[in-house]
């Protein structure tokens, strides 16, 4: 039987690659799809763009649903979507990605000869933004493999990318009755993903069915300041609590893994002081670390000599700066 699949695309101001996005849909060898485009109040040429499309969908025998909100973030765009769609699987890809040819038919395939899966995934390319050439497999790890994903979500181990994933109504509908996810600047796909892959099983197709591109000024990979990038963790693993606490788990369950993003955060935010050069709140991440999880890294030896580098790159371009001035 040929069932609906449905794609939920929130978009912003996404003139310069939607129309890439939407062949992919079109080309498309599994041609029983509703595309819900969800504009998120763009204010460039993104509805034009998209409306001329609606005679192409419908010569394909594909359905075009268009939604137009005024500017409220990913979260309210795919709440949005979620409200209308009627497939009997799921896949929510942004709309500066594009999937390959045989992308739906192949998850489809999966999850049709795999009743007891709830979710299926693929691997995929790392694109560049202004060339499209390949730059690497997203997925290189055994892990890969793993058909139950839920810890190694949490631990940062699995890989989030949403057009990788097409899930099982069913099995989506059964852990977000609602069809809601919570509205914040962060994490969208921890709330479509996490519920459905604590009580279900992933598949896994080794092949890269979708390119995620490296977009410019996209929200995920926007250049930001320490204290930005530190916010953003937060909410991020702020998030992540919320959505594990409204799990149906056992006790033990939530405990074991309440104690673990906790340790999660925290190396998280020694990370982040490391990659931004803030060697006070590295060192208390790191003794934090030590005395409330046993750990202990190699990465202190690591930071002095980083550290100390550093300062000597900042003594010379000052002494630089000095011979510049007096000259």
């Amino acid at each position: 039987m040929n069932k609906l699949v449905s794609i939920i695309t929130p978009c912003y101001n996404g003139e310069k690659y939607v129309s890439r996005f939407l062949d992919s849909i079109l080309n498309q060898t599994y041609k029983n799809i509703e595309l819900i485009f969800v504009n998120d109040g763009s204010t460039d040429k993104t509805e034009e763009i998209v409306l001329e499309y609606l005679p192409a969908f419908r010569q394909e025998g594909m359905k075009l649903i268009y939604k137009r909100q005024a500017n409220a973030g990913q979260a309210a765009a795919l709440n949005e979507g979620l409200k209308w769609f009627s497939g009997e699987f799921l896949t929510w890809p942004d709309s500066d990605d594009y999937l390959d040819p045989l992308s739906i038919e192949k998850r489809v395939d999966f999850l049709e000869y795999n009743p007891d899966y709830g979710l299926v995934r693929s691997n995929a390319y790392y694109v560049d933004f202004y060339t499209l050439k390949n730059v690497r497999k997203l997925a290189v790890l055994p892990r890969r493999y793993e058909s139950r994903l839920f810890e190694g979500l949490i631990k940062g181990i699995q890989y989030w990318v949403n057009g990788c994933y097409l899930v099982r109504t069913a099995a989506f509908l059964d852990v977000n009755p609602e069809r809601s996810i919570e509205y914040s600047f962060v994490g969208q796909n921890v709330q479509m993903l996490l519920p459905v892959s604590y009580k279900y099983r992933c598949g896994y197709i080794d092949e890269c069915l979708f390119y995620y591109v490296n977009t410019p000024g996209s929200h995920s990979r926007v250049k930001r300041t320490y204290r930005q990038s530190y916010e953003r963790c937060d909410e991020f693993y702020r998030l992540l609590r919320s959505v594990c606490n409204g799990i149906t788990m056992s006790e033990t369950d939530r405990n074991k893994y309440a104690g673990q993003l906790e340790e999660y955060r925290m190396l998280a935010h020694r990370d982040l002081a490391l990659q931004y050069k803030q060697r006070e709140d590295f060192e208390r991440y790191e003794m934090s670390l030590q005395r409330n999880h046993g750990k202990y890294s190699c990465i202190p030896v690591l930071w002095v000599y980083f550290f100390k580098r550093w300062e000597r790159v900042l003594k010379m371009e000052s002494k630089n700066l000095i011979k510049r001035f007096v000259r």
